[in-house]
C-alpha cells in the first residue's frame, strides 16, 4: 500500500510537537533533519503542501528549518502539478457538500472548515496518484 499524502496540518502539528514549545532560535538545522525523518514515515508529500508549509515562515532561520524538515519527505508528485490538476481541484471547488458536525452534548459545535484552494488542489494530486490524504481537516475534500 502507497503512503498516503500528509496534509499541511499534519507538518505543522508534528513541528509543534517536535520543537516541544523550545524558542526557533534555540532549534537547529540538525533538528530539523532529525524531526523531518521521524515525521516522513508517516507519509508523502505533494507540491501544495511545501507551499503552504512556507508561507507559514517568519524569518530567515526559521526558513532554513522548514526548508531542512522538508527535504527529509517524499515528494509524491514529483513537484509537478499537471493541468488536470487544476481541472480536478476546480471540480472538487464547486461540489456542495453538507458539513458533518460532531455530535456534542452541552458544548459549542465546531465551525466547519470550508474548502480552500491549497485542499482541493491537495486533494486532486492525491486522487490523480491514487492516495489518501491523511489531514485533521473536518472539511476536507475526499479525493
Amino acid at each position: 500500500m502507497a503512503p498516503r499524502i500528509l496534509d499541511t496540518n499534519q507538518l505543522v502539528n508534528a513541528w509543534h510537537r517536535y520543537r516541544g514549545g523550545r524558542p526557533l532560535e534555540a532549534c537547529t538545522l540538525a533538528d530539523a533533519r532529525e524531526w523531518g525523518r521521524r515525521h516522513a514515515e508517516e507519509g508523502d508529500i505533494v507540491r501544495p503542501v511545501v507551499i503552504e508549509f512556507l508561507c507559514k515562515v517568519k524569518t530567515d532561520h526559521e526558513r532554513k528549518l522548514y526548508e531542512e524538515f522538508l527535504r527529509q519527505f517524499a515528494l509524491a508528485d514529483r513537484g509537478r502539478v499537471l493541468p488536470q490538476d487544476w481541472d480536478a481541484a476546480e471540480d472538487i471547488a464547486r461540489s456542495i457538500r453538507k458539513p458533518r458536525l460532531p455530535q456534542t452534548r452541552g458544548t459549542t459545535l465546531k465551525r466547519f472548515k470550508e474548502r480552500d484552494l491549497g485542499d482541493c488542489l491537495i486533494a486532486a494530486i492525491c486522487r490523480r496518484l491514487g492516495r489518501d490524504a491523511k489531514t485533521d481537516d473536518q472539511g476536507f475534500p475526499k479525493a
